[in-house]
């Protein structure tokens, strides 16, 4: 472990070193450090019990990670959510090993979904479009980062709603 490793630990801990939570005191060398682990009825430099040390370095390590969350979400946006039968199109995966990548299509559709599952997963089947010729029917599982809406409307619909309000 690097200096600045036990530095940032030690903070984290109150001051406090992995040892003084563990032993209950402070080890300075190697020698000493086995001496004073031998000698029963040795305490800790400030008389204060393990458990109260020990609780004070929990309640600082949960501070620390509630503001290390606080901090990781303000960049984080909620994932997409898809319902069961919406159409969707999905990235496509590593194409084959020297074939041209740039004119390829990005992703692959439409799909329907077809049920959702745990942690932001999505099982997929194929359309009667996406479906080859005699094969059997495709279902796959896809995160929700691997998959978009297939068609998206809402430029035509905001353009409906102009045209039928200038005809009014």
């Amino acid at each position: 472990m690097s200096d600045d490793e036990t530095q940032r630990i030690k903070r984290t801990l109150d001051g406090k070193t992995p040892a003084e939570l563990l032993f209950g005191l402070r080890l300075k060398g190697q020698t000493e450090s086995a001496l004073l682990l031998s000698i029963p009825g040795v305490t800790n430099e400030n008389n204060v019990s393990l458990n109260e040390i020990r609780r004070e370095a929990s309640d600082n390590i949960k501070a620390v990670q509630s503001k290390q969350k606080v901090s990781y979400d303000k960049s984080r946006i909620p994932p997409r959510n898809f319902s069961i039968g919406q159409l969707v199109r999905v990235e496509r995966q590593v194409c084959e090993k020297g074939t041209s990548k740039k004119l390829v299509a990005k992703c692959l559709g439409p799909y329907r979904i077809s049920k959702i599952l745990p942690n932001d997963r999505y099982e997929i089947e194929d359309t009667p479009i996406t479906r080859k010729k005699h094969k059997q029917k495709y279902v796959g599982i896809y995160p929700v980062d691997k998959i978009y809406p297939w068609l998206v409307f809402k430029y035509l619909t905001e353009l409906d709603d102009e045209d039928s309000a200038q005809e009014k």
